[in-house]
């Protein structure tokens, strides 16, 4: 394919590469834009969720937008209401805000696409707001989750 001056560049699904780094029970992730190691620079990716999921109570260290685009997603700031979003709507959170978001089984599977300015990352909470006690030391690794 000849690339023109100005072009963008085009990736069709089928050829996302999809990865699970926050282990099996997890979302996947497909990157865009840089990758989750990348700390402090942009970060667009797209986020595959199973009917039924629930990614507790959490923060991030950046703002982000993200867009539905298949399924029926909920988000929940921390003293505030659930709001039902379908493939289209999209939400912004602030850094820090403590929430949670679900992938509620009656639109099947979910997709979303995610843009933070300043990385990704993830930290447990609890509904609440204070820091998930860490598990014993002889628990073993279940997988995490978002």
């Amino acid at each position: 394919m000849k690339k023109v001056k100005g072009e963008g560049e085009y990736h069709s699904a089928e050829n996302l590469k999809w990865e699970s780094p926050m282990g099996p029970q997890g979302p996947s992730f497909a990157f865009v834009q840089s990758d989750m190691k990348t700390k402090g620079k942009p970060v667009s990716f797209f986020m595959k969720f199973p009917a039924g999921f629930d990614s507790s109570w959490h923060t991030h260290d950046s703002d982000y937008t993200a867009v539905v685009v298949k399924g029926v997603i909920t988000h929940q700031v921390q003293g505030g209401e659930e709001h039902k979003l379908t493939a289209g709507s999209y939400w912004t959170q602030g850094a820090k805000g403590n929430h949670t978001n679900k992938c509620l089984a009656e639109g099947g599977e979910c997709t979303v696409f995610a843009n933070a300015p300043k990385g990704f990352s993830f930290t447990p909470k609890t509904a609440e707001g204070k820091d998930v006690p860490a598990p014993p030391k002889d628990a073993k690794a279940t997988g995490g989750s978002h």
